[in-house]
């Protein structure tokens, strides 16, 4: 091995090594677990594991510079720095235990978590439904069924707004019943019909949005149930699961593309059934082994090529800006500002400015974005602009949970889902974030006169230890490093 490979996979070490101490540390008292905590475990496990994956498997690692490997690992550290630092200001100015008895140390995660389970089952039930009905009905009339495309050429815009408003009751499900299955309620079983039918409808869309409705699972799960001998099993079976639905998926996707058969349901239907035959396993095995040796590099990969390009371009060093503005411009209603098409796409405006091939698809990153705008400094900055996303969502939800706690579940549910993802233009979580605001400032203006009644239950179903830890007045039960095995037995 050369000196980069070493350098390289030292410095991807670090990221790993970071991503599991502060996990580790947040298993003493998972039930302060935030949206924060989760964007940084998975940001430095995607750009701390890849290199490793490829390494391992494959034997090859491109040859970067030192100087280039440098900079862009500094910007990944200082981006992780950033979105802890915003999250922890915000609750050191609006402390989460302020909105329970005093002494009980709970993140707005957890209590938004929590008041989902308080969700009347018939709104939860219709409005999941619902979703999966417009999803069907859109994949039947518009050819455009789990495939992770956000439109399709002849679909109405208010067909693709209604797409977005139904994400959040979608991930507002998987909050729900992650956090009924934690407790010890009635609806446990509605609870397994809904993730199942959601991972069923995830399984086409891709690998990124099956790992993230998993772990998102088993986060929430984790918040409530703690991490002990007991509920270990379900954690290995939530790996397994990734594993070989990602296997799986692959397969589907190879069948799907390689015959053209395109994003409606018949060809999900037929790209099924020629891979349960797979007849073209000895080329599809190719396909896959090429597509894992170059996939996992392609977010680290877009960082260091916009460094490098810095690096011999001085005169086109910075964007300064000009790429998160591209993002906030795109995430503006299509029917606010028709124009918006001509503006360079955001990711197009980081490859124009630094002579890039805009035909070669790259893997956009918040980190990516921060170096094309600002360089070295660039972590920073989008760091602590996401970090201020995830607060402000974060902060909504809590303030809408009292009465709207199916909406508030799915405005976090959202969040954690980007978290999940890493791979995500900046715009399409500050579309989410309008989304959600749009939304909640509905419910806002009609809150005088709905009844909590009619959106939640007379007995709610709470997870594992809710009910006493909202009692609770001691701040050392609170902040006992097994506090949710001690106040609720799960069995």
């Amino acid at each position: 091995m050369n000196e980069s490979i070493y350098l390289h996979l030292f410095l991807a070490g670090i990221l790993i090594a970071m991503a599991a101490a502060h996990f580790i540390y947040k298993l003493r008292s998972p039930h302060t677990i935030g949206v924060a905590d989760l964007a940084v475990w998975m940001t430095a496990l995607y750009f701390g594991i890849a290199p490793w994956f490829v390494f391992l498997d494959f034997e090859r690692i491109p040859f970067e510079s030192s100087e280039v490997l440098l900079r862009t690992y500094f910007v990944l550290v200082t981006f992780l720095l950033a979105i802890k630092f915003v999250a922890y200001v915000a609750e050191k100015a609006f402390p989460s235990r302020d909105t329970a008895p005093p002494g009980v140390v709970v993140s707005r995660l957890w209590i938004v978590s929590a008041g989902a389970t308080t969700s009347s089952l018939f709104l939860v039930l219709l409005f999941y439904y619902a979703t999966v009905v417009l999803r069907v009905a859109v994949g039947e009339y518009y050819g455009m069924f789990l495939s992770g495309e956000r439109f399709a050429q002849d679909m109405p815009e208010w067909v693709g707004i209604l797409l977005y408003f139904a994400e959040v009751f979608k991930y507002g499900a998987v909050v729900w019943g992650a956090a009924v299955l934690a407790g010890k309620g009635k609806h446990r079983l509605f609870a397994v019909l809904i993730l199942v039918t959601e991972f069923l409808m995830t399984f086409g869309v891709g690998r990124r949005w099956i790992v993230a409705d998993v772990v998102m699972f088993l986060i929430i799960y984790l918040m409530f149930v703690g991490f002990r001998k007991k509920t270990l099993v379900y954690y290995i079976v939530g790996a397994i699961l990734v594993i070989v639905s990602v296997s799986l998926f692959q397969r589907v996707r190879y069948y799907r593309w390689t015959y053209g058969h395109g994003s409606g349901i018949d060809a999900y239907i037929t790209a099924i059934s020629d891979a349960i035959e797979d007849a073209d396993k000895t080329r599809r095995t190719e396909a896959a082994d090429e597509n894992l040796g170059e996939r996992p590099l392609e977010m680290p990969h877009f960082c260091m090529r916009i460094v490098e390009a810095q690096l011999e371009q001085p005169e086109h060093a910075w964007m300064q800006g000009d790429a998160i503005v591209a993002c906030l411009v795109y995430s503006i209603p299509h029917y606010l500002y028709p124009d918006k098409r001509n503006w360079p796409s955001p990711e197009g405006a980081i490859k124009r400015h630094f002579a890039m091939d805009v035909n070669i698809d790259m893997g956009s990153s918040w980190p990516a974005y921060g170096i094309g705008d600002f360089g070295m400094l660039g972590g920073f900055y989008v760091g602590a602009i996401f970090g201020l996303t995830i607060v402000l969502a974060e902060g909504f939800a809590r303030f809408l949970s009292p009465k709207f706690p199916y909406l508030a579940a799915g405005i976090v549910g959202t969040m954690l889902m980007y978290a999940c993802q890493v791979q995500e233009m900046p715009s399409e979580i500050f579309a989410s974030l309008r989304n959600d605001f749009a939304l909640g400032i509905l419910c806002v203006a009609i809150m005088p006169l709905v009844r909590t009644k009619w959106f939640s239950q007379d007995d709610p179903a709470l997870p594992a230890g809710s009910d006493q830890a909202l009692e609770s007045t001691d701040d050392q039960t609170a902040m006992d490093p097994v506090w949710p095995a001690q106040v609720h037995d799960f069995g």
